[in-house]
């Protein structure tokens, strides 16, 4: 118990699933998850627990329990608002309630793919528009902005964001 180990791994999300892939280096011991549903991390994590458990002896700390996605937050105020006034909501929302939701840029593109996949192109649009402001290092933003626009027939604005995601992320082959 109390073993110190490093794990290297991501999490990610879309509409309709969740993920996680974590591997300990040293051992090549690792534990990968997909759940088909936006609330996976909420299985996924009680089954992480018990992996870590096993490789160190110890339990998570509280700072890697799965906190709430702002996504499905902010698409319950879009809803009912609109998306005009996305940025200020999410500056609001990060500002007085910053520990209680997971403000990735993961939580921005779910919302974006969510409308996208509606067809409601005008939402999908401001919710990625705003992630690039948001998160302007992050490449897949940008790649998932460029094929909201493609989608809308802005193909000269959409290659350019796909090629700032490539400069960001040379491996990206979207």
């Amino acid at each position: 118990p109390g073993t110190s180990v490093v794990l290297r791994g991501h999490r990610g999300a879309n509409t309709g699933w969740q993920a996680i892939f974590h591997v300990n280096p040293e051992t090549n011991d690792g534990f990968i998850m997909v759940t088909n549903g936006g609330g996976g991390q909420r299985v996924y994590y009680h089954i992480f627990s018990a992996w870590v458990r096993w490789q160190t002896g110890s339990e998570l700390e509280d700072w890697h329990r799965a906190k709430p996605p702002i996504a499905n937050k902010l698409k319950s105020i879009i809803d009912r608002k609109g998306v005009d006034d996305v940025a200020s909501i999410y500056a609001g929302l990060k500002e007085n309630q910053s520990e209680k939701y997971d403000f990735s840029e993961g939580q921005l593109n779910q919302l974006g793919y969510h409308y996208m996949g509606k067809d409601d192109l005008e939402k999908a649009i401001a919710v990625f528009k705003f992630n690039v402001e948001t998160f302007p290092d992050a490449w897949i933003v940008y790649d998932s902005y460029g094929e909201a626009l493609l989608k809308q027939g802005a193909r000269e604005e959409a290659i350019e964001n796909y090629m700032t995601s490539v400069k960001l992320n040379p491996g990206n082959n979207n």
